[in-house]
């Protein structure tokens, strides 16, 4: 999945959840604050939500591991 940068976030989630901002920066090379950007329109598209209600852990929803799929399944096409 070699995407946009919220894609990448997307696919690290689907193999490690659920993960802080900070821990998916350093994971993917990328500053906190668009991490943190990224995560909130991920969350407001239905793709992540907070871990256990907890503020500042995120994973995937069921809608988030769909749009992995579809993505892998288009690339691998």
């Amino acid at each position: 999945m070699d995407g946009t940068s919220l894609e990448k976030i997307l696919k690290l989630l689907s193999e490690e959840s659920p993960l802080s901002p900070k821990i998916i920066a350093e994971r993917l090379e990328m500053k906190e604050p668009t991490v943190r950007t990224l995560l909130s329109h991920a969350k407001s598209l239905g793709a992540v939500k907070n871990y256990k209600g907890i503020r500042g852990l995120y994973q995937l929803t069921q809608y988030g591991e769909e749009l992995v799929k579809q993505k892998l399944k288009e690339e691998s096409e």
